[in-house]
This record gives structure tokens, C-alpha cells and sequence, in this order.
């Protein structure tokens, strides 16, 4: 595959070749989502991405299952200059027992993390949303991930986080942080309302950790609404002091068709800026 001159789709409208600025995608806070389906992905595509992102946040495998493909991605991302957060995740719905495994998990997972040079560590990624309601609730979640923040730290000596969904956005500001170093936010709605609830925890403690097109998947065909929709989100983001965001995703699958990188080859147009292509 030609880096430089990759295989393209539908080629863009006047307004997405305004919208798609080269200076705002070489944001060195710009990030990326990441997953794999086999070595040979991660061989192709880690130093691409290392040449167009500084940062990258590899797919979290649940606490539970094996994680030697996602090791495999921190390895080779840190082989090619990227920092890397990266962690584990519960299964949904979760309980109470399972989270009382989850809990200890982590911790193990955290000295694993350490012995790949991962750069921030990740207690969760939206485990609220994941919590039964029954045994367990979205507030014991956020109370333990505080507390569980220290015993990582024992173990881990880089930046220690967590990932929210954005609905969550409030409870995290009116409760705090607590021992965890920094915050990230799931942000694909309502990004003014969201990235200022972060700045008031402080920019310096918080990223957006997934965003893309704030129209969704129903518009993630329509090229110039979804290249306006991007950058008018991370114009948003930058503007309010959010110095970290990680778009989601890179890798095209069925689920998420809004990836920059697709099954022909082609990369989404919003990305032809950052790659060398006119449109």
C-alpha cells in the first residue's frame, strides 16, 4: 500500500477541501484509537501511524481474556517513537463478583503494562455503563476506580487513568479524580458541553479518549458531512483546552464504518490532508 498516494474514495467537495485543514490534523495532541486483527496488521500499520500521530491507544482486551495481540501493538508502537496508553475493560454487563476480579486483574495487568514501557495505564473504559445495577452501581464504579488508582500506582510508574462514557461527564466533575493522575471522556455528542466539564477538572488532568463524527453512523458514507463533523469537533476540543485526543479508530470494521482506514485501501478524505492527497 502507497503511503502518499493511497487508493481513494468519492473525492471531496469544495467544502470538505476548506474544512480539512492540514495544520489542525497536525495537532501533536491528535491521537488514535487502534486495533488489530493479526501481527501482520500491526507490522503494516504501526509505522504509518507513527509517521501521522504522537500518540495511540490500543484496543483494551477485557481483564479476562488474552491480550497477547494488543502486547504486541504497545511493543511495536513503542518501537516506533508513539505513546502509549492502554489498559483493560469489564465485560457488560458486569456484577459484583465479577468486578471483585476485575479489581484484582488490573493490578496484575498494571506490572505487565510496566514491563512494556506503556506510557499511561488505563483502569477501565466506560465500566459504569457496564455495572448491572443491581449488585453493582455506576457510583461504586467510580468510587473504586479512585481508590484502585493507588494500588496501580504500587506497581506502575507512568500516568495512571480512566476512560468515562460522556454521560458520566457531571458525576466525574461533582465527585473528582481523586488518586487517579488523568481523565478521559468518550466524547461523540454535545463536545462544548463535555470538553468544559473536563477543563473543570483541569486540562492538564483530562483527554477526550474517543471522538469522531458527531453525526454518527449515518453519515459516516456522506464524505463532506463527515469531514466537516470531525473538524468542527476538534476544533472544538482544541478550543477548550483539551490538550489530548485520541480519534476513533483507525481500523475499518463492520461495527464502526466511520474508520479512517478502510477495506480498499482508501483513507477517509478528512485524512488527505495529513497524507499528501488533493482532492
Amino acid at each position: 500500500m502507497s503511503v502518499r498516494n493511497p487508493s481513494v474514495a468519492t473525492r471531496s467537495t469544495a467544502t470538505v477541501r476548506a474544512c480539512a485543514d492540514r495544520t489542525a490534523l497536525q495537532w501533536p495532541g491528535l491521537g488514535i484509537n487502534y486495533s488489530a486483527s493479526n501481527s501482520g496488521d500491526i507490522s503494516r500499520d504501526i509505522p504509518i501511524l507513527a509517521r501521522y500521530f504522537t500518540r495511540i491507544r490500543p484496543q483494551y482486551p477485557l481483564y479476562s481474556a488474552d491480550s497477547s495481540l494488543q502486547q504486541l501493538i504497545c511493543t511495536a508502537a513503542k518501537t516506533a517513537g508513539l505513546y502509549v496508553v492502554w489498559g483493560v475493560t469489564t465485560p457488560n454487563p458486569c456484577d459484583a463478583g465479577t468486578w471483585a476480579a476485575f479489581k484484582t486483574a488490573v493490578v496484575s495487568m498494571a506490572a505487565t503494562a510496566t514491563s512494556l514501557g506503556v506510557d499511561q495505564f488505563s483502569l477501565g473504559n466506560e465500566c459504569e455503563l457496564h455495572a448491572d445495577g443491581t449488585t453493582l452501581t455506576a457510583g461504586t464504579v467510580r468510587s473504586d476506580i479512585r481508590a484502585l488508582a493507588l494500588a496501580v500506582k504500587a506497581v506502575f510508574g507512568g500516568i495512571v487513568s480512566y476512560e468515562a462514557d460522556q454521560n458520566q461527564s457531571a458525576a466525574w466533575v461533582s465527585e473528582g479524580i481523586g488518586a487517579l493522575d488523568k481523565l478521559g471522556l468518550n466524547v461523540y455528542s454535545n463536545a462544548a458541553t463535555h470538553a468544559a466539564r473536563l477543563a473543570a477538572i483541569g486540562t492538564g488532568r483530562t483527554y477526550v479518549s474517543e471522538f469522531n463524527n458527531q453525526s454518527g453512523y449515518f453519515t459516516a458514507n456522506n464524505e463532506a458531512v463527515f469531514t466537516n463533523n470531525v473538524m468542527e469537533r476538534l476544533h472544538t476540543i482544541r478550543t477548550g483546552g483539551i490538550q489530548t485526543a485520541y480519534f476513533y479508530n483507525w481500523q475499518y470494521d463492520t461495527a464502526y464504518q466511520w474508520a479512517l482506514h478502510l477495506p480498499n485501501g482508501a483513507y477517509r478524505q478528512v485524512f488527505y490532508p495529513l497524507v499528501g492527497v488533493r482532492a
